[in-house]
C-alpha cells in the first residue's frame, strides 16, 4: 500500500511539473462605451457583469511546492478598477485553501459550491489554491462570470468624496444620532447584490423572535441592465457589512472598508411590489451587536418624527430626519402603481445606495423601504419615497409574493415589536429626538454640499437620474 501510494505521488509531481510549463495568463476585453451606456441609468451599480468559461481543470497553471500541489491563475480586464466572479461549482479538498487577491478562502468556508468573491481594487486578479498532493484531484473551480468595476467599491463615490461636519445633503450617523436611532442603527447594514450593485437593508425581527436573520431591503436592488434577474441567485450574491460608521468630524469612508463585520449569502424568501425580503444563511456575526428591528404594516404608524439610517454613496452609516409625518401617496408607473411613503426630509438627504434602506416611525418601527428620492437641493425639501410595507404583508397571498409568512408565523398581526441583540424584545423607542442636530443649527453632518449621487427615479423603462416630478 505505501509502495503504491508512493508511486501515485511521484506521478502527480511529474504531471504537476509537465503542466507547470503550459501556464499563462488570461486577458479578457470589454467594451467599456457600450457597458457603460447600459448600466448609466443605474446609479446604485458599480461593475459590469462579463461571462467567461473557467475551468481550473483545463485553465491556470499547476505547480508543486513541497507536499503541496499548487494551482495559480491570473485574470485581468483592463480598464477595470475592480475585479471580482462567481464560480458556479468550487469544491475545496481538505486542508486545502483558495486565495483570491487579499482573501483566503478555506474549505470550511466555500459553502456549497456556488461562490460569489468580494471585489478585489485593480484590474488584474490572481487565484492561488493550495492542497496536498494527493488531494488534487478533488479540487473543482468553475467559473461563470467576472465583475468588472467602473467605481471602486473600496472607494467614496466621487459626488461624497467629503462629508465632514457641516454638510446639509450626507449627515454622519455617528455626529447626529442620538436616544432610540443608535439601536435603530445597529440593525442597518450596507450590501452588494451581485458584486455590481449597493444597496442598504436593515435587519428586521419576526413574531416569533427567534433571531432568524431576516433582511429587508429594495427588489430593484437586483436590477441590471432594466431587468430583475433570478432572485435566488442575486439572493446568494450578497455580501453584507456590518456596523460601517465612520466617526464624526472625519470623512465618510467607504461601506466596505468601515465594516467591523463582514457576511456572506442570503436565501430569497418573498418580494411584493418594491419590498424584497431576504434571510442570512448564517447569524449576524456576534460582533456586529446587532439589532433586529420591529415592523408597523398596519399603514397607519405612530406619528412622532420620522428617521431614515442609509449608506448612501455607497459611504458609511448616515441619517436623514423630518419632524413632519409621513403622508400616503401613489407613484404612478407604466408599469403599474407603487404604493410609497411620502417622506419630507428637514435634515439630510439619499444617495445613489440608500436604495432599500428602512423608514424608522415614531416608536421606532419600519414601515417601508427606500425605493426613490429627490436631489438634496430639492425645493423646499428633498423628498424620499419608501415602498409601503401595508401592502406587501398581504402581497398576493402566496409565500414568495408576501411578507406575512415569514414575519408573522405566530400570527400576532401586522405590529412586530424589536429584539435586542442579547434577547428579549426591545421598546424600540426611549423619547427624546432621534437627532441632535435641528435644522439649520449647522452642527453634525457629513458629505459635500450641491453635487450628489441620485437614487433611480422610477420611470417607465426602468431606473434614471433626475429631479423628481410628480403631479
Amino acid at each position: 500500500m505505501n509502495i503504491r501510494n508512493h508511486r501515485s505521488h511521484w506521478a502527480l509531481g511529474l504531471l504537476l511539473a509537465t503542466l507547470a510549463l503550459s501556464a499563462r495568463a488570461e486577458t479578457y476585453a470589454l467594451d467599456w462605451d457600450q457597458a457603460l451606456a447600459k448600466a448609466a441609468a443605474e446609479p446604485e451599480r458599480y461593475a459590469i457583469a462579463r461571462p467567461v468559461s473557467i475551468d481550473a481543470a483545463r485553465d491556470g497553471r499547476w505547480s508543486r511546492d513541497g507536499e503541496q500541489a499548487v494551482w495559480t491563475m491570473e485574470l485581468s480586464v483592463p480598464g477595470a478598477l475592480s475585479l471580482a466572479f462567481h464560480a458556479s461549482q468550487l469544491q475545496l479538498p481538505a486542508q486545502a485553501s483558495l486565495s483570491v487577491g487579499a482573501q483566503r478562502l478555506t474549505a470550511a468556508e466555500a459553502g456549497d459550491g456556488d461562490y460569489w468573491s468580494r471585489p478585489q481594487t485593480g484590474d488584474q486578479l490572481r487565484l492561488e489554491a493550495r492542497m496536498p498532493l494527493l488531494a488534487a484531484a478533488g479540487y473543482t473551480l468553475r467559473i461563470d462570470q467576472l465583475q468588472a468595476g467602473f467605481r471602486d467599491p473600496q472607494a467614496p463615490a466621487p459626488a461624497a468624496l467629503s462629508a465632514k461636519a457641516g454638510s446639509v445633503c450626507a449627515i454622519n450617523f455617528s455626529c447626529s444620532a442620538r436616544n432610540q436611532a443608535l439601536d435603530w442603527g445597529q440593525s442597518v447594514v450596507a450590501i452588494t447584490v451581485l458584486n455590481a450593485i449597493g444597496c442598504t437593508a436593515t435587519l428586521v425581527n419576526n413574531s416569533q423572535q427567534d433571531g432568524r436573520p431576516y433582511l429587508l431591503t429594495a427588489s430593484h436592488c437586483r436590477q441590471l441592465n432594466g431587468v430583475r434577474g433570478d432572485p435566488q441567485a442575486a439572493a446568494a450574491s450578497v455580501q453584507v457589512y456590518w456596523n460601517a460608521v465612520s466617526p464624526c468630524g472625519s470623512d465618510l469612508a467607504a461601506a466596505s472598508s468601515a465594516a467591523q463585520e463582514t457576511s456572506s449569502g442570503a436565501y430569497h424568501r418573498a418580494e411584493s411590489s418594491d419590498v424584497w425580503l431576504l434571510e442570512l444563511k448564517n447569524p449576524p456575526p456576534a460582533g456586529a451587536k446587532p439589532y433586529w428591528a420591529g415592523i408597523d404594516a398596519s399603514d397607519q404608524p405612530a406619528s412622532g418624527e420620522l428617521t431614515g439610517i442609509h449608506h448612501g454613496g455607497r459611504l458609511a452609516r448616515q441619517i436623514v430626519w423630518g419632524s413632519s409625518p409621513p403622508t400616503l401617496t401613489i407613484l404612478g408607473l407604466s408599469i403599474g402603481d407603487l404604493p410609497v411613503w411620502k417622506m419630507l426630509s428637514e435634515l439630510g438627504a439619499a444617495a445613489a445606495g440608500s436604495s432599500g434602506s428602512a423608514l424608522f416611525v415614531g416608536d421606532g418601527k419600519v414601515v417601508g423601504v427606500l425605493s426613490a428620492s429627490s436631489n438634496c437641493d430639492a425645493y423646499p425639501l428633498p423628498s424620499l419615497y419608501y415602498s409601503r410595507l401595508a401592502p406587501a404583508w398581504t402581497g398576493d397571498g402566496s409565500n414568495g409574493g408576501s411578507l406575512r409568512p415569514w414575519l408573522d408565523p405566530a400570527n400576532l398581526g401586522r405590529q412586530i415589536p424589536a429584539k435586542s441583540g442579547t434577547g428579549g424584545s426591545a421598546s424600540g423607542g426611549s423619547g427624546g429626538s432621534t437627532v441632535a442636530d435641528a435644522p439649520g443649527s449647522g452642527q453634525g453632518g457629513g458629505g459635500a454640499p450641491g453635487a450628489l449621487l441620485l437614487l433611480p427615479m422610477l420611470l417607465a423603462g426602468g431606473f434614471r437620474y433626475g429631479r423628481k416630478t410628480l403631479s
